[in-house]
């Protein structure tokens, strides 16, 4: 299970739920899925406006974030992460999610708005998995909609990326669950959840992987 709250950095970038938005009360899966934040932290369900531009939600602006992990083997370590703009000079620039672990993962913003997460690397297993197509967020997502992608990818040992190690296949769907109020140590905020499924095999590797991630606006 991984949960996290990605709050966007600038009240400029909140998009305000319309009244007439969608109201969608959490299921018993997420609430159960979601019970390892303690009871009381997700609160009223509240309009689900759709995600417009989808690059407001990852927030990827310069800036460094901690992350307190509440359940595992690392409960209650504090992790950080440092966002990094590879060139300043492209419009389309890629970013880097450089994590205190040592992972590191690469998104690029589109002139429309979409969210395309191109590489990650992962410090555990000294790996770079490249994915092709990169895994994308496509504007004017709805409550209740889901997006199913598969993508080919390839790993690279990371002081040999001129070499494929292995090659494999990735099927990725997320889903846009709903928008709730949430309580945080840091105060309460008006997030949306979304869920993320995925399914991979790799060279000898088979994993299957689901996220849930809140998305606060404006703070």
């Amino acid at each position: 299970l991984l949960v996290s709250l990605v709050p966007t950095p600038t009240a400029e970038s909140r998009e305000e739920p319309s009244p007439q938005a969608p109201v969608v009360p959490l299921s018993k899966e997420s609430r159960a899925a979601l019970s390892p934040l303690g009871e009381g932290v997700v609160g009223e369900p509240l309009p689900a406006a759709p995600i417009v531009e989808p690059s407001r939600l990852y927030h990827l602006q310069p800036g460094h974030w901690e992350y307190r992990i509440l359940e595992g083997a690392n409960k209650g370590r504090v992790e950080t992460v440092d966002i990094e703009r590879v060139s300043s000079d492209d419009p389309d620039a890629d970013w880097r999610l450089v994590s205190s672990t040592g992972d590191v993962q690469q998104f690029k913003v589109t002139r429309q708005h979409e969210i395309v997460k191109l590489a990650q690397e992962d410090a555990d297993s000294d790996r770079v998995v490249i994915y092709r197509p990169g895994l994308v967020l496509d504007p004017n997502m709805q409550v209740g909609q889901s997006k199913t992608e598969s993508a080919k990818i390839s790993s690279y040992k990371r002081k040999k990326r001129d070499k494929v190690e292995y090659d494999g296949t990735l099927r990725y769907t997320v889903t846009y669950l709903g928008a709730y109020r949430v309580k945080t140590p840091a105060g309460d905020f008006d997030t949306r959840l979304l869920r993320h499924d995925y399914s991979i095999q790799i060279g000898p590797a088979k994993s299957e992987n689901v996220s849930h991630t809140f998305y606060a606006d404006g703070v």
